[in-house]
């Protein structure tokens, strides 16, 4: 048993909790782990919903709609209790768009380091960081059009995020470079929202022994539509992982009162963490709640992995 969960241990820090179950993925797999109670609570389908500081995260355009300085602490407590966690911040700059930067990191803690004859070397560990830079703005605007346009949103955003990447398991580490470049329109539909983006274009400059890894590629595009006559935002998103297949997220989020918000979410990963035992009948579902106090935003939110486990979401946001 203790060689089982060894193995399994070593298939978690190499791969990645989200990628545990696919074969022939890339490397730093931790990079396709959602970020933020609230958007993870969505299933993960946030490529069309700006004016969030996680969209340093999930598309850098949508941070051209962030009105103000905020700032966000996201923790995750990962099956096996594994740590993480996403910092971030995000500053409007006045004419001159929003720029953002966001930590996400993971901390494997300590395991028992055996030779091939199982005798104990003592311990080491293990973990993954990622820094983000983001730079976002408007290219066309139509906002302050004359009637009877004034009422038509026409606004196309773009952003990109730049970012550093290191993985460590014992002694060894490896290094990356990467991009992310987003899009959001603003449609003339009300509230209809557009967005897509290709994520960790790079590469990596530093193998962990010999050959080096490559990054978790994406394409994603999807939309985001606040319903006229119910107090719901809903999100649908399609994305493409380089060598997989197509995937899809869709998820909610309902407007209880201005301070209370209930969401709700599935993501299509949840079909390949299934292993066919009961309890992972509810693989890739997703919810979670939203407090407004002062300023301050207190999110949760739960995401089923199946037989993997069950992942919990603190974030808190503050606008400031």
């Amino acid at each position: 048993m203790k060689k089982i969960i060894n193995i399994l241990l070593s298939l978690l820090l190499i791969t990645g909790t989200s990628g545990l179950l696919q074969a022939g993925t890339p490397g730093f797999e931790f990079l396709r782990t959602p970020v933020g109670a609230r958007a993870s609570a969505m299933g993960g389908a946030f490529v069309a919903v700006p004016g969030d500081v996680h969209d340093i995260f999930y598309n850098p355009s949508g941070l051209a709609l962030v009105r103000q300085r905020v700032g966000a602490f996201s923790y995750l407590n990962n099956v096996l209790d594994f740590q993480s966690g996403f910092i971030a911040v995000a500053q409007p700059l006045p004419g001159l768009g929003t720029v953002g930067a966001g930590i996400n990191y993971f901390n494997y803690g300590e395991f028992t380091k055996s030779d091939a004859n199982g005798n104990e070397l003592g311990t080491f560990g293990a973990g993954n960081l990622a820094v983000n830079i983001s730079y976002a703005n408007s290219l066309f605007s139509r906002t302050n059009a004359p009637e009877p346009d004034a009422a038509v949103l026409n606004n196309i955003h773009y952003g990109v995020s730049l970012k550093f990447i290191y993985s460590k398991i014992d002694q060894y580490s490896s290094t990356a470079v990467a991009a992310d470049f987003g899009l959001t329109y603003e449609t003339p539909i009300q509230g209809l929202v557009l967005g897509g983006g290709i994520f960790n274009v790079g590469k990596s400059f530093s193998p962990f022994i010999h050959t080096k890894e490559t990054l978790p590629l994406n394409y994603r595009f999807g939309f985001s539509k606040i319903l006229a006559h119910l107090p719901l935002q809903i999100s649908v998103e399609g994305y493409k992982y380089r060598g997989e297949d197509f995937g899809f997220a869709f998820g909610g989020e309902f407007t209880i009162t201005n301070n209370f918000f209930l969401r709700f979410g599935y993501n299509s990963i949840g079909k390949n963490q299934k292993i066919g035992i009961s309890n992972d009948k509810f693989a890739g579902i997703s919810f979670g709640t939203g407090f407004l106090w002062k300023d301050y935003h207190l999110d949760y939110g739960f995401t089923s992995s199946g037989a993997i486990g069950n992942l919990n979401r603190l974030t808190v946001v503050k606008n400031f």
